[in-house]
């Protein structure tokens, strides 16, 4: 069984979102936008510590997924990749 996709909003800062009536968020910014399995999107929005993220979050429904572990150690893993110094000697 495929795993299902949910829709994304990649640039979360508060620019992007504007408050309806009843005080819930609503996206204006439709550039960065797509489909990912529920898996990475749960995954990105447990593993931020950006404070308007975690505001957000409050409005999703409590997701859960198996894959959370291996998503967290390939991120660790590309993060070390991103780093500039991987390798040098400072």
């Amino acid at each position: 069984m495929d795993e299902p996709l949910v829709f994304t909003q990649s640039d979360m800062h508060e620019g992007n979102f504007i408050l309806d009536r009843t005080g819930r968020p609503c996206l204006i910014d439709f550039d960065t936008v797509g489909l990912l399995p529920k898996s990475f999107a749960v995954y990105t929005v447990k593993a931020s510590g950006k404070p308007f993220v975690k505001s957000v979050a409050e409005y999703l429904p409590t997701w859960t997924s198996p894959n959370l572990g291996s998503l967290s150690k390939a991120s660790a893993i590309l993060m070390m990749l991103a780093d500039v110094t991987l390798g040098t000697i400072a």
